[in-house]
């Protein structure tokens, strides 16, 4: 059921609720007033209260917002104030008055706790858990923290490459290298993907569709040293002279140099495939550059594409092979980098910060886990900031611990 969040009103009930807000609605002070409802009406100690946010900056943000709240509500609680803004006056309302003494109690004993008070990012969450759980985490005592593992990424992004990228035929490396210049071009474009519970599409690896798109590039250069590629290329510099095409192959510089391009490669001059101008190999991307204004109707442009003999089923196979290749190589990167990231850390006995979040889900996995029983009883309520960057490892942690009640 979807309805507008009253931070005053809306009734506190267990389970999961999800609050939606756009940047600047008011999303910190309204928490800062639900952290202040737990502790009046639910009675909810101020450190059993867990609140995650993002940021360190944040987490500051948060408590100074908080102590606030609690501050305001003492003063209102013992009638020395008036309400400062409408949702007070609307929450303050809604107190009997004989029950504001033994709140205001609670919110004295909140504000003398507020140190305690259980605010962290999620990587401090983590480490605290397991630091303070560390037997039934399963967490070793002597583990440090790596908080920059780009050392570490950048040699397991090199040794990717030279496993993968140097055996490779030139064809398929030509695509990979177009696409990734280097170990660190690849690193940059991927190696921030972030956490993921499986990879689509399930596919052969890298080394499969190398082979694939090799033997596409193959049968494109038969058709091109056979009849087709010469009737081909004709038909372009008839049409190129009629003025049939629009830009880029209007213009006589790059005609020619789509002419030189495409028959180098095809030739095996050059490595790297010009993309852009072996599309114009293929019917839709013939059609693309076809200047309309002399081919206004399709019967027309039909009957112009029967001029050229395109290899249209070598030029798909090359184009599904290529995109193919780009999938595996980053699937099987992403893959490497997990688990080799992983295994180096542990071998020399360091932690990332996305570690943590790692280790603390895989201890809570197990349905008998101690630690899930011990941290559910920690906390009795719960609030996620920025609940739209939480990922699948920290929603299992958080709806596993506190999910159920």
């Amino acid at each position: 059921m979807i309805s507008s969040l009253d931070a005053a009103r809306t009734p506190l009930e267990r389970g999961i609720t999800l609050v939606e807000a756009s940047a600047g609605t008011g999303k910190t002070y309204a928490i800062a007033m639900l952290v202040l409802r737990a502790v009046c009406e639910q009675e909810i100690p101020i450190e059993k209260i867990l609140v995650v946010t993002f940021t360190r900056a944040a987490t500051e943000e948060l408590r100074g917002r908080i102590r606030q709240r609690l501050a305001e509500a003492r003063r209102l609680l013992a009638g020395k104030q008036q309400p400062e803004d409408a949702t007070m006056a609307a929450w303050l309302e809604t107190i009997d008055d004989n029950v504001r003494p033994q709140m205001e109690k609670l919110v004295t004993r909140a504000l003398y706790d507020i140190d305690q008070a259980a605010i962290f990012t999620i990587h401090s969450f983590c480490q605290r858990m397991l630091v303070e759980q560390a037997l039934e985490s399963g967490q070793l005592f002597d583990v440090e923290m790596q908080g920059d593992s780009d050392d570490i990424r950048r040699q397991v992004a090199e040794d990717f490459w030279r496993a993968t990228v140097y055996p490779m035929d030139r064809e398929a490396c030509g695509i990979i290298v177009a696409e990734y210049p280097s170990p660190g071009e690849l690193l940059k474009v991927m190696g921030r993907a972030g956490e993921y519970h499986c990879l689509e599409p399930q596919s052969p690896g890298v080394a499969h569709w190398a082979k694939k798109f090799s033997a596409a590039v193959d049968s494109l250069r038969r058709w091109f040293l056979g009849d087709g590629g010469g009737k081909t290329l004709q038909a372009f510099c008839v049409a190129h002279d009629a003025k049939h095409f629009k830009k880029p192959l209007a213009d006589e510089e790059n005609f020619r140099d789509f002419l030189g391009q495409v028959s180098d490669y095809l030739l095996e001059k050059t490595e790297q495939p010009p993309l852009k101008y072996l599309a114009f190999l293929h019917k839709e991307g013939l059609l693309e550059i076809i200047n309309k204004k002399k081919f206004k109707t399709d019967a027309q442009r039909v009957q112009f594409l029967e001029r050229f003999s395109l290899p249209d089923e070598e030029m798909g196979d090359f184009i599904a092979a290529r995109k193919q290749l780009l999938i595996a190589f980053r699937r099987d990167f992403l893959l490497f980098l997990e688990e080799t990231l992983q295994k180096t850390l542990e071998e020399r006995g360091l932690l990332s910060f996305d570690g943590l979040i790692r280790v603390l889900d895989r201890a809570l996995s197990d349905e008998n886990s101690t630690l899930r029983t011990l941290l559910a009883q920690r906390y009795d309520a719960a609030c996620i900031d920025e609940f739209q960057d939480t990922d699948f490892r920290q929603w299992h942690i958080f709806s596993s611990l506190f999910a159920g009640g």
